[in-house]
């Protein structure tokens, strides 16, 4: 393998990302990278103990040869907002030209004490809101997908890792797997939309009964071509 000079500069495409995470990385067929993070716009209310900032997610397009996509949505770069500290991870394009991201989303906060719940701006314990957001081709927020844009998903009180995928038929699967430490109690949630974001109620009907085959996290979730 050799570096190809031709991409970015010199084989490098280098991105203005802002909140040093790990961003979700999505390939459109025709070879247009979709990038898909998050950046801190306020910092989190002061606490010893830590907390939640205000963050923005964004997704950014790169053309085939590495430079960013000025036609899509502001610069090159779709911008929103669903509960104010909003983090995606995972990003793919629908068959349809449609682009789905799934979010972790919660209300800015901070952790009062030790071991405590992050406490909002009301007062109140906040939420991960594990939610699909659905973009135009042009990087707007796409409203006929779920509601306004968004489809809901899970609600947990504690963070939970979150895995998503397209089944062959474009519709989006979210897992969602959270830890009860130290009793290893573990809890995995499987969830399927329809195309266009609203949730499939004939998905795992009737559920399964009995005990989990394993107890462990969710680490990943893969759509076979038979569905």
């Amino acid at each position: 393998l050799a570096v190809d000079s031709r991409y970015g500069t010199d084989g490098v495409a280098t991105l203005a990302l802002g909140t040093p995470w790990a961003p979700s990385l999505g390939i459109q067929p025709d070879g247009q990278l979709l990038v898909a993070n998050h950046r801190e716009v306020i910092p989190a209310p002061p606490s010893i103990y830590g907390g939640l900032p205000t963050t923005q997610a964004h997704v950014l397009r790169l053309d085939a040869d590495g430079r960013r996509d000025a036609a899509f949505g502001q610069g090159g770069e779709a911008r929103f907002t669903i509960q104010g500290y909003d983090a995606p991870v995972g990003v793919q394009m629908q068959a349809s030209g449609r682009i789905v991201v799934a979010v972790s989303a919660h209300e800015p906060c901070s952790v009062p004490g030790h071991r405590a719940p992050c406490i909002t701006a009301q007062g109140q314990p906040g939420a991960w809101h594990h939610t699909v957001v659905g973009l135009t081709p042009a990087g707007v927020l796409d409203t006929t997908f779920g509601t306004q844009g968004v489809a809901s998903g899970l609600v947990s009180a504690i963070a939970t890792p979150v895995q998503f995928t397209l089944q062959p038929d474009q519709r989006p699967l979210l897992l969602t797997s959270s830890e009860i430490w130290p009793l290893q109690e573990f809890t995995r949630t499987l969830q399927r939309f329809t195309v266009d974001g609203a949730p499939d109620t004939a998905f795992n009907q009737p559920p399964p009964t009995g005990t989990p085959p394993c107890e462990a996290l969710g680490g990943a979730v893969l759509a076979l071509a038979a569905g």
